[in-house]
């Protein structure tokens, strides 16, 4: 996949790689993913430059493809600050990986890949992960239910119970 896609997004991140694909699949009226980032929010003085950033990518393999983003605060998620972002078939979206997102919730089944991309040069693999935000108001499930039980993204999609 590195090698197809990979000339898709080196014009603006030439030093990234994908460091792992996702083949990710919505069931029709299932939940919508918890606030996350792909990436641990980084504290120094390079986040404004965005070619240092690890990406996050999401390829839609169908229409009405969705992707909910939270503002621009990438330590905690404000539900009220939600813009949608909707993508035909075909169509990438390249976002900083401590940038607030959840997947959409679907009427019908829903495919789509995503992939974490990292610059080439970095040798630190234990940032790759989803993280969970917390939130300001009152929505399920919350940080402190996810960490209180310690489960991950992945089990809070769909209709998996924990």
């Amino acid at each position: 996949m590195n090698e197809a896609l990979g000339d898709k997004w080196r014009w603006i991140y030439p030093n990234h790689s994908a460091t792992k694909w996702d083949l990710m699949k919505s069931l029709p009226n299932g939940q919508r993913q918890a606030f996350n980032v792909d990436f641990r929010p980084q504290m120094d003085n390079q986040v404004a430059d965005y070619t240092l950033m690890p990406v996050g990518l999401l390829l839609a393999l169908e229409s009405d493809t969705s992707i909910h983003i939270y503002g621009w605060n990438r330590l905690l998620c404000d539900e009220e600050d939600e813009d949608t972002i909707t993508l035909e078939a075909g169509d990438m979206l390249l976002f900083r990986g401590d940038m607030i997102h959840a997947g959409a919730s679907y009427d019908k089944k829903n495919v789509r890949v995503h992939a974490y991309l990292k610059r080439d040069d970095d040798e630190d693999d234990g940032d790759q992960d989803t993280y969970f935000v917390p939130i300001l108001g009152d929505h399920f499930p919350t940080f402190a239910d996810a960490a209180k039980k310690k489960i991950k993204i992945s089990e809070m999609t769909g209709n998996a119970e924990v």
